[in-house]
């Protein structure tokens, strides 16, 4: 019998380090809904291919899911043998780990998004609101994120400076943070550039899940 394995619990960025066992596995598919209630589909011959493989299931759909709930995703994945044996398994991925806070402004005040970490911080992220699942992410990872238009920073820098914490760390500034890794999107991440970016920001680095 063919099963799936893996971790059933991760934060969205994370590579899918799903295997198969009894049978040697040719096509890996997998399906996400978004907060629209669209579904995002991607197939592989690999799983850690998937993440990078999403498509809107129908034409007109946005870029990138809609994911500004922040609240966690189920992922179904299904597992293909060439004699048509298959599994499937849903597997849970999160945008905020545990303890992370979430603290939003609006006008008048400068309209941002404040994501502080669990514990004591390891940096402290600036990046575009366009960017609030990469400061969600972030934040998962050790470090303060806060998400807010460019032409609002001056003030929410002097904002972030009274939070606990932060002060202790440079702010790393981010014009563009792109869509990270995992997230489905017509354009998918550049894990390469993400795992750059954590390392710059002082972040737990992503690590092969067994």
């Amino acid at each position: 019998m063919l099963e799936i394995r893996g971790p059933q619990v991760a934060l969205l960025d994370e590579v899918l380090a799903l295997r198969a066992r009894g049978g040697e596995v040719a096509r890996w598919r997998a399906r996400l809904v978004d907060d629209d209630g669209r579904a995002w589909r991607s197939q592989a011959s690999r799983p850690e291919e998937l993440a990078a493989a999403w498509a809107p299931a129908k034409a007109g759909a946005r870029a990138v899911a809609a994911l500004a709930s922040l609240r966690p995703v189920r992922i179904d994945v299904r597992a293909e043998t060439a004699d048509g044996a298959a599994a499937s398994r849903t597997i849970d991925r999160r945008l905020v780990a545990d303890g992370v806070r979430v603290r939003r402004w609006r006008a008048p005040a400068p309209a941002a998004t404040l994501f502080l970490p669990a514990g004591d911080a390891r940096g402290v992220v600036v990046v575009d609101a366009a960017g609030t699942l990469a400061g969600a992410l972030l934040a998962s990872r050790g470090v303060i994120a806060l998400a807010v238009d460019r032409q609002d920073r001056a003030d929410a820098l002097d904002v972030l400076a009274s939070v606990p914490g932060a002060g202790a760390h440079a702010p790393v500034v981010v014009d563009d943070v792109g869509v990270p890794p995992g997230v489905p999107a017509v354009e998918p991440g550049d894990g390469d550039a993400w795992d750059a970016l954590l390392a710059r920001a002082g972040a737990r680095p992503r690590e092969p899940l067994r």
